[in-house]
């Protein structure tokens, strides 16, 4: 059953007001159509003028009086309600087609606060939904961390296997702690990520070793060569923990997705006395220059890969909302079938001493073993 909103009823109330005073009528009375839990229609006041002092509800198989005229509330061939109105004596052609703009008015409010209230109830039941789903996720998490963890305790050190119990732990370390921090905003948005824990230094060397390893892995199962450029010191920066994460992993993957086997990405870190630029570049499938303005908006694809490879288009929105919000920036570079280049700009928590890079790292990352 339709509820009028307080916006509703106060315009209600303001248009009733504004017939009132400017044609002199005895009173006014907007009904609104309702359908009862039993499935049976009904006229329901909203408002009244004067107040608590309405005309009887109207029947329209009745002899109505001359004074008292009944105007359908109309939109979209369906009746929402009626305007009931009196006057001490008969309605002028004039005052008649003024109460016919009223009652479109209402009828138009009416409409808006139907579907305003109908978005409102679709997004908390989607809301509920993505709680419930979020919270009957946090069991098999913890099972699949407990598990991995039992794996890293059995296995020894030197096992090639080691190492992947490992990533699936810090994976699963990962998936909770986005979990706990959506349960946090009442809007489950991702934007929300950076706003729980304030930017902080980072050892970014450090920071990217266990990235650098499960991408890798992907890479090399999907038959790409995967190479990092890292200098030899370390490199602070000023991000978000989670966030750049996120940030990163979205784009890691997308250039893993977009490489076709035999390709190449490549991961390189350069500092510099005020920020430090993250490079991934590919030599993938790439963008169509036209597409490239319309790159980070929400659910946008290239027509090259849209249909083709599987996305929803909001992994790059994503990662510059949480680098814009840590003060970093991202750019993107790219010719279709030739490859991409995604550039990030972070802020240095100190400015690095020693030499920036020896090209020590220079070379593709340790291709992983499996049993």
């Amino acid at each position: 059953m339709f509820t009028a909103s307080p916006d509703l009823i106060a315009i209600a109330q303001a248009q009733l007001l504004l017939a009132v005073q400017t044609l002199g009528l005895l009173s006014a009375v907007l009904y609104l159509a309702q359908t009862t839990p039993e499935g049976k229609s009904q006229w329901v006041e909203l408002v009244s003028y004067p107040q608590g002092k309405a005309v009887l509800p109207p029947d329209r198989d009745a002899q109505l009086a001359k004074e008292r005229i009944i105007i359908p509330l109309v939109y979209e061939e369906g009746i929402l309600g009626l305007l009931v109105s009196e006057k001490e004596k008969g309605w002028t052609a004039t005052e008649q087609e003024q109460m016919e703009t009223i009652a479109r008015t209402l009828a138009l409010a009416c409409a808006l606060d139907q579907r305003c209230q109908w978005l409102l109830q679709q997004q908390k039941q989607e809301q509920d939904l993505l709680a419930n789903l979020l919270h009957q996720l946090k069991n098999p998490v913890t099972a699949i961390r407990t598990f991995a963890q039992l794996l890293v305790k059995r296995l020894l050190p030197n096992d090639p296997n080691h190492s992947l119990a490992k990533g699936i732990v810090r994976e699963t370390v990962h998936l909770q702690e986005l979990l706990g921090e959506v349960k946090q905003t009442p809007l489950l948005a991702p934007q929300a990520v950076s706003h729980f824990l304030p930017p902080a230094a980072i050892n970014l060397l450090e920071f990217l070793q266990p990235l650098v390893h499960a991408f890798a892995n992907r890479a090399y199962s999907k038959g790409l060569d995967f190479i990092t450029h890292l200098p030899a010191t370390e490199v602070s920066v000023k991000a978000h923990p989670t966030a750049l994460r996120e940030a990163l992993s979205n784009i890691l993957d997308n250039a893993i997705k977009y490489t076709p086997p035999g390709g190449t990405v490549t991961l390189a870190v350069t500092p510099t006395d005020h920020h430090c630029q993250i490079k991934v570049q590919d030599t993938g499938i790439g963008i169509p220059a036209q597409d490239l303005p319309h790159i980070f908006q929400r659910h946008f694809r290239s027509h090259n890969v849209d249909g083709q490879i599987e996305g929803s288009g909001l992994g790059l929105a994503i990662a510059k909302q949480l680098l814009e919000q840590m003060g970093g920036t991202i750019e993107i570079s790219s010719t279709e079938g030739e490859g991409t280049t995604v550039t990030i700009q972070l802020l240095a928590q100190a400015a690095p001493t020693g030499d920036k890079t020896d090209g020590s790292q220079n070379a593709p990352a340790t291709n992983p073993q499996y049993t």
